[in-house]
């Protein structure tokens, strides 16, 4: 997975100045789906954790149809007030309620009581086991609440499943965590991955290391690119304006260019020159 015509660093300069935060993170998420629109079929099982108010968990649904399932996981009500009531009621309207469970739950590295801090006043997707750094317009705002909740291990939550394609993860710093909590089922199933990654910041956060991070994913065979298409290797893990969304694909499955016909046509998508 490259990209051949412009430089790297070009791709992510021309990114950061055509397009505002917004439309940036929102082809992050077109990459996304893009992403898990080829690698998903029919009678699928996938993973969502972190699902939000659903975008990502009822397209899924849609691609694994009645035969398969979307475990899609978001905290408790009493966390979550806002998103989970909403993520329930899209569900529902989008007539999938019969292949997505729903889990109701922190995922993390290890199981038990944790505390979650839950935004209060706005920027509800920024509520994480770690409070996230607020800028100062939305510290205006916008406040943490901490509150104690069940945290569960993907290896333990769903380990009796017998196959696995695809797994999405935005958990606002946590996902190397649950990932690491998740090793038996990434090794035994080999699903394609997407998920946040937050670099140093998140490893300050959660207390972990850059060699822990590439470590990780070395001890499961798992290659590791960013969304745009490029090797994410130890040596960008500071490199500026790589893209807050990685993918991981196991190293045994055929790279070549699987991905980048659909990674720079959502690029077009978004008034980047790419070709």
């Amino acid at each position: 997975m490259s990209a051949t015509a412009i430089s790297r660093d070009e791709v992510y300069q021309a990114a950061r100045k055509t397009l505002d935060m917004a439309a940036y993170a929102e082809l992050l998420e077109a990459i996304t789906a893009a992403i898990f629109t080829k690698t998903i079929g029919d009678g699928d099982v996938v993973v969502d954790c972190g699902a939000n108010v659903g975008r990502h968990t009822i397209a899924m649904a849609r691609l694994v149809g009645q035969n398969g399932k979307v475990h899609s996981f978001e905290v408790s009500p009493e966390v979550s007030p806002v998103v989970l009531p909403w993520l329930k009621e899209r569900v529902a309207a989008a007539g999938v309620s019969d292949r997505v469970v729903l889990h109701e739950v922190a995922v993390a590295r290890a199981a038990g009581s944790v505390t979650f801090h839950f935004t209060q006043g706005g920027a509800y997707g920024m509520s994480a086991l770690q409070p996230r750094r607020l800028t100062e317009e939305l510290k205006k705002t916008v406040r943490y609440v901490p509150t104690t909740v069940r945290a569960v291990r993907l290896d333990d939550e769903i380990s009796d499943l017998s196959r696995l394609t695809f797994m999405k993860l935005d958990l606002e710093g946590g996902e190397f965590d649950a990932l690491v909590g998740a090793k038996r089922i990434l090794a035994r199933n080999r699903p394609v991955v997407v998920f946040e990654n937050g670099r140093s910041e998140s490893a300050e956060d959660y207390r972990y290391s850059k060699e822990d991070f590439f470590g990780f994913f070395a001890s499961i065979s798992y290659r590791l690119y960013d969304v745009f298409g490029y090797p994410f290797e130890a040596m960008d893990w500071q490199r500026g304006g790589v893209p807050w969304q990685c993918v991981g694909l196991p190293s045994e499955a055929p790279l070549a260019q699987q991905f980048m016909h659909d990674i720079q046509r959502e690029q077009r998508k978004a008034g980047l020159i790419v070709s």
